[in-house]
């Protein structure tokens, strides 16, 4: 049974960590995949009413078998047309079509339908991806105007629920980050840790879904917490970096020398970090099965998040550290703290 984030994470490996600002990237490297689950660019999307997106399976032969909208998938164009999130993991069969009538509006003031087409995936950002599991089932298309609101005032722009406020004003800086980060080889997932802190797990079911994945998720999910905390902490040094020693270096060997040390002590630091976490227990809640897929949401005070599984063989996870976690330092100091003895 998959009863912890270790059961999860079965089957997978770290490669080196990536290390850009305050962010570090931690691949997450595997052998076993299901290629025949197509990349999510097969999708073509549509609204048909507000709160309401159609999601079409168009693959062609080469792009085999059924796909996987991802969590807090967007739907955003230039149309004079309201752009939209699901928030949930949907599975979709090859030449299917799934309505998604719990999805949710992202402009609080815009009218209009998207016509039907292949979009640019874009996912939803950190601050918005748990108000939009705790909500998936509410069928609102206005549900997380409230929660775009705050996190658009926390970056400085209009307090409006309009997402892509945020998208247009940090363009150039997403562009720039996302970059510096590339992908490894049989890389199909990361370990996502800013300030030092685990902030998101993800798996893809093999390497062309997590590459399709890959830029979204660094570029707007997690990219978009980096700026946030930056705004918030300046740029001061992650807590998994270490400095250079200085002393007794005086050749080029000694310097070689005080850059591994340094990154044996990060390396170190991160693995206690993952490690302090990955056996703890969450909760799991079937949420919809299809083709023998199962879409489940994931809890623990912790982390939330969703998985797609087949016969208890996760095939594609999604979990983001918690508000309340990230905002009451007791919740962790108490799960870390020395059990009780007399």
């Amino acid at each position: 049974m998959l009863n912890t984030i270790q059961d999860v994470m079965k089957g997978l490996k770290p490669g080196e960590a990536q290390t850009v600002g305050n962010m570090t990237v931690i691949p997450l490297i595997s052998d076993i995949v299901d290629d025949a689950i197509a990349s999510p660019t097969v999708l073509e999307m549509e609204t048909r009413d507000y709160g309401t997106v159609v999601l079409h399976n168009t693959g062609t032969k080469e792009e085999k078998g059924l796909t996987i909208s991802p969590m807090g998938n967007l739907v955003i164009t230039g149309q004079a047309a309201q752009n939209h999130a699901v928030p949930n993991m949907k599975v979709v069969k090859k030449r299917e079509t799934v309505v998604c009538d719990n999805a949710a509006c992202i402009q609080e003031s815009q009218g209009g339908l998207i016509r039907r087409d292949r979009y640019r995936i874009i996912l939803l950002p950190l601050a918005i991806r748990e108000d939009a599991i705790k909500n998936r089932k509410e069928r609102n298309h206005g549900k997380l105007w409230d929660s775009i609101r705050i996190f658009n005032e926390s970056l400085g722009l209009n307090t409006i629920g309009h997402l892509e406020y945020f998208i247009s004003r940090y363009r150039q800086e997403m562009d720039e980050f996302v970059a510096q980060f590339e992908v490894v080889p049989d890389q199909v997932g990361a370990i996502i840790l800013i300030d030092g802190d685990v902030v998101g797990i993800e798996r893809c079911p093999n390497y062309r879904f997590f590459k399709a994945l890959w830029e979204p998720l660094i570029r707007e999910c997690y990219g978009s917490m980096s700026i946030q905390v930056a705004k918030e902490r300046g740029d001061r040094v992650p807590k998994n970096r270490v400095p250079l020693s200085h002393k007794g270096v005086r050749t080029l060997g000694d310097i070689r020398a005080a850059l591994v040390k340094a990154k044996a002590e990060e390396e170190k630091r991160i693995k206690a970090v993952v490690n302090s976490f990955i056996q703890n227990n969450f909760d799991r809640e079937a949420d919809e099965e299809t083709a023998g897929f199962t879409v489940e949401t994931l809890s623990n005070p912790q982390f939330k998040g969703q998985m797609v599984q087949k016969n208890d063989v996760p095939l594609m996870f999604s979990l983001v550290k918690t508000k309340a976690w990230m905002t009451d330092p007791n919740l962790e100091k108490l799960a870390t703290a020395d059990e009780f003895r007399m």
